[in-house]
Parts: structure tokens; sequence; C-alpha cells
């Protein structure tokens, strides 16, 4: 029964089958844990969809946009990082 399903799974389950084939015996395995593996595949891979990307669709920032956030956040509209508060800067004064 477990490799009729097999047969019938759409492709994006391909690498949990091959898994599943892998390393469990197919003549004993039940179906009920078979298709449980399939389901946490599926949720899975519906949440790392959803979390992959920011409201603006960024993956990743760069220090100086994490930085403006930052001051943004905290209301801190000196325009200085907090990175640079104990150095030296560049300029007169």
């Amino acid at each position: 029964m477990v490799k009729k399903l097999f047969d019938t799974v759409p492709e994006k389950f391909i690498n949990v089958v091959a898994g599943i084939e892998q390393f469990y015996d197919l003549k004993t395995v039940r179906f009920e844990e078979v298709v449980g593996h399939l389901k946490t595949f599926e949720e899975r891979a519906r949440r790392a969809a959803g979390s992959s990307k920011t409201e603006g669709g960024q993956l990743l920032l760069t220090q100086s946009e994490w930085e403006e956030r930052q001051r943004k956040a905290t209301g801190d509209s000196s325009g200085r990082s907090r990175s640079s508060e104990g150095s030296r800067g560049r300029g007169r004064g």
C-alpha cells in the first residue's frame, strides 16, 4: 500500500519518498506513519516559504540599514550609529 502511495504523490515529495525508502522497511512501515512524514514535510515547507521574506521582501539587511531601523525604532535622530559612540569621528570638533 505504501508503494502505491509513493507512485501517486506529487513531485515535490520526491526527496521525502527517497528518504523513507532508504531508511524504512516498506514491508513493515505503517501507512499512517508514512502519511505523517509527508504531512510534516508539507507543513515545514509551507512555514519556511512564509517566513523567508520580511515585509519589504528583503532577506537580509546591510549594517547601515539595520542601524537606521534601530535609530527609527528608538527615536534617535542624531544620525550617529551606536557603534561609533565611543570612538572619535572625522571632521572638526
